[in-house]
């Protein structure tokens, strides 16, 4: 009951304290504070921090960046708890761009798990954007249900000028072979755009997508290794079931990611590797390919 209550303030605090279009700069020391000082216990399971290093080819306004992530997850009964925080930095030309983008994205998602063929999900995450006012401030709204192996999730981003809605589905395989675990999820994604003409940040995007992505990962004993592929344009989509936004006018078609991992008692590290394809749609620049590495640091309590 204290988590659920965390869940709402933290959520209420952080839309009261917006003032017009200056929204608050999210600080980690902030949101951990409230944490700790209504539950201590909510860092009782795992945390985990994230730092990624990405590169843009052919862009005619971002050059490369930066991106600090810090995810902490408390499980108490039959409930999951998740508040993520994102720190983004990038490197602009200038002209056309009047300075360097910086980004900072707050999620929270909670879930309940009936039983064992049976889950809810529900959510909300908020942007920051210093450059781009059509979608700063925007606000990702999600609801989820499971059954067996076949998720769904529906997402609503609202923004200033347009919304977007995104329906998924998921279907999860899982096999065995002596001490080999391996998981292949399989997704289907349509995207649809509403009142996309009113902006012209929006206005060069399609007004519905549909995407298919597949993953699969292998896990021996402590050593991890994955792949995955997305097919399928798509724009203003909701990623990484429900914690990444990709807010800016966008159009990817193609990505690609390899991953391995390892385990040591109570810690876990990921390096990733993410490779992107897109169209810029407001000036329509072709072409342009982003390059992402990651590394994962995760400690279990």
């Amino acid at each position: 009951m204290y988590n659920i209550s965390l869940f709402v303030i933290i959520c209420y605090t952080f839309k009261k304290i917006k003032k017009g279009e200056v929204i608050l700069k999210i600080r980690i020391g902030y949101i951990l504070s409230i944490m700790v000082l209504l539950n201590i216990n909510i860092l009782a399971d795992s945390i985990s921090t994230s730092f990624e290093s990405f590169d843009f080819t052919n862009s005619k306004k971002k050059d490369k960046g930066n991106r600090y992530n810090i995810a902490i997850n408390h499980k108490e009964g039959k409930f999951l708890w998740q508040i993520y925080y994102s720190k983004t930095r990038t490197d602009t030309f200038q002209p056309p761009s009047p300075t360097n983008l910086r980004v900072d994205k707050l999620y929270f998602k909670g879930s309940y798990n009936y039983n064992k063929f049976n889950s809810i999900y529900f959510g909300y995450a908020t942007i920051d954007d210093n450059l781009m006012k059509s979608v700063d401030g925007g606000n990702v709204y999600n609801i989820g249900y499971r059954y067996k192996n076949i998720k769904f999730n529906q997402y609503f981003s609202n923004y200033s000028k347009f919304n977007v809605y995104q329906s998924d589905i998921n279907y999860k395989l899982k096999y065995k072979f002596d001490n080999m675990k391996v998981s292949i999820n399989m997704a289907m994604r349509y995207i649809h755009l509403k009142d996309k003409d009113s902006d012209k940040f929006s206005q060069n995007a399609q007004d519905d997508y549909l995407n298919g992505s597949l993953h699969i990962h292998l896990l021996y004993p402590n050593f991890f290794i994955g792949s995955g592929v997305v097919i399928g344009k798509r724009a203003f989509a909701i990623m990484k079931n429900g914690f990444r936004i990709q807010h800016h006018a966008m159009e990817f078609d193609k990505t690609y990611q390899f991953g391995i991992g390892k385990k040591w008692d109570k810690i876990e590290t990921k390096l990733m590797y993410v490779h992107q394809e897109a169209t810029e749609l407001p000036i329509m620049n072709k072409n342009v390919e982003l390059d992402n590495v990651i590394f994962e640091l995760k400690y279990l309590f």
